[in-house]
């Protein structure tokens, strides 16, 4: 079947949206793994969502492959990433444009898997990593301060994908707040001193 009635099957027998998820990540992982494949014999299948067949809980296949070019890894990729992104959104039409993509990460973000968003963000960054090689090996994608290269927070994206990461942002959420929490009465009393002092100095000696 085609990708559009593999997703309304997967839909249909799905318990709930995680469940959906786990098998789209399934999916994910054996294009992936296939289209490595591919390029390593010389060949890059193509992407889109008349190109490939599912059968469900089973193998994936493309319907076309063609003759490698300077960039084939990169673009077998970064169409099958937009392929993600758009069935992760629920667009079942056409893939997003690179230029989207890139422009409007902050905006879809949050729907990807949690534990995926490293892979998302280093691809979306120009990187050519496959995912079934991260899945195999996340440490493939190194923790990394963020280089202004990106419009999105790659900080938060690569510390907020481990369980750690996730406990120490959150204590930073929470020393944040106790810090304005103590801030507002501290600012409020200097605003009462300033006004006693202002008080005295005019009207005391009257």
């Amino acid at each position: 079947m085609d990708i559009k009635s593999w997703l309304i099957t997967t839909n249909n027998n799905a318990k709930d949206s995680q469940e959906v998820s786990k098998e789209l990540e399934r999916f994910h992982y054996f294009a992936s793994l296939m289209s490595k494949n591919f390029n390593d014999k010389g060949q890059m299948p193509i992407i889109n969502f008349n190109s490939i067949d599912v059968i469900y809980q089973g193998p994936i296949t493309f319907k076309e492959v063609v003759p490698i070019n300077n960039n084939y890894q990169k673009e077998t990729i970064h169409n099958l990433t937009s392929l993600m992104i758009s069935l992760f959104l629920g667009k079942t039409d056409n893939l997003f444009s690179k230029e989207w993509i890139n422009n409007n990460y902050y905006l879809y973000k949050d729907l990807l898997p949690n534990d995926d968003e490293p892979f998302y963000a280093e691809v979306i960054n120009d990187e050519a990593i496959y995912y079934c090689d991260f899945k195999k090996n996340p440490k493939i994608i190194p923790i990394k301060i963020d280089d202004g290269s990106l419009n999105i927070s790659r900080q938060n994206t690569y510390i907020k994908s481990t369980a750690a990461g996730r406990a120490f942002a959150e204590q930073q959420e929470h020393k944040a707040a106790f810090t304005n929490i103590l801030l507002i009465p501290i600012i409020l009393i200097l605003v009462m001193l300033i006004i006693i002092i202002i008080y005295f100095y005019f009207y005391v000696d009257l």
